[in-house]
């Protein structure tokens, strides 16, 4: 038997898609409908006309994306975005983890917020995967990852393994330049994208669509515009300068890399 494909959920208001996700999620980003400097955070893919024909946003906010439907006009971007072109996101989401708000100068060339070197986070998690590596040591490894997680507003894990503290290292550590790192390190980033590496990654979006007949929202997943990635084995070596071996002749080139 057939199974029946349910019509798409509409929300009055795009965070509402959002609700009970972990609090990290709105901390490290600013989703379709995420409060922002007094405003909220407007990106939308089109609008849908009550006939369900899309109307996609090809400009930008500043560019030209009225579309007209039964003698109204709407706008197919929103403020923050939504269509392919131009800087503004792809994906529908900004980072915000880091983004001081207080800011007038929005080059983000005067905050005075300090960079953080050591991280008590980080050290949990280095704890944690160490621990779990090592084999044995899986409380100590739990009760390190549960005080990330008590301290986020997260409810705590029973148990745990390998995987769900190199989940946990993705979710706390977002845009702190720990991922590419940590996946060279963990020897799956030449993996392609489906099992968890970088090789043909390039992006996914959540695309919020305007609904003019109620004034919903309903969304739906994309592709971002962008080229993929290819990671080789060997780019988990650098590859030797002549000069470096011209000065060491017992130095051997890593494997894969031309003499």
């Amino acid at each position: 038997m057939k199974q029946m494909e349910l019509p798409p959920r509409r929300f009055e208001d795009p965070l509402e898609l959002f609700e009970g996700k972990d609090p990290r999620l709105f901390a490290s980003v600013y989703l379709p409908g995420s409060p922002c400097k007094g405003g909220i955070m407007e990106w939308k893919r089109g609008v849908i006309a009550p006939d369900g024909t899309k109307y996609q946003a090809n400009n930008q906010p500043n560019g030209d994306n009225t579309v007209t439907i039964d003698g109204t006009m709407y706008n197919a971007s929103g403020k923050d975005g939504g269509a392919d072109v131009g800087d503004p996101s792809k994906t529908g989401f900004y980072q915000r983890k880091f983004h001081d708000e207080t800011l007038t100068d929005m080059s983000m060339g005067k905050s005075e917020t300090p960079w953080v070197v050591f991280r008590l986070g980080e050290i949990y998690l280095n704890l944690a995967e160490a621990c779990m590596e090592l084999g044995g040591k899986e409380g100590e490894a739990l009760a390190a990852v549960n005080k990330i997680r008590e301290r986020a507003g997260i409810n705590k894990l029973n148990s745990i393994t390998l995987e769900d503290v190199r989940q946990e290292r993705r979710v706390e550590l977002a845009f702190e330049k720990h991922r590419y790192w940590d996946m060279k390190r963990w020897r799956i980033a030449h993996k392609d994208i489906s099992q968890g590496g970088l090789t043909n990654f390039r992006g996914t979006a959540l695309y919020p669509w305007y609904n003019v007949s109620d004034g919903t929202y309903t969304f739906e997943r994309g592709i971002t515009p962008k080229q993929t990635h290819t990671f080789q084995e060997k780019n988990y070596y650098v590859r030797f300068r002549p000069n470096d071996r011209s000065t060491n002749p017992l130095l051997e080139q890593n494997p894969e890399y031309e003499n």
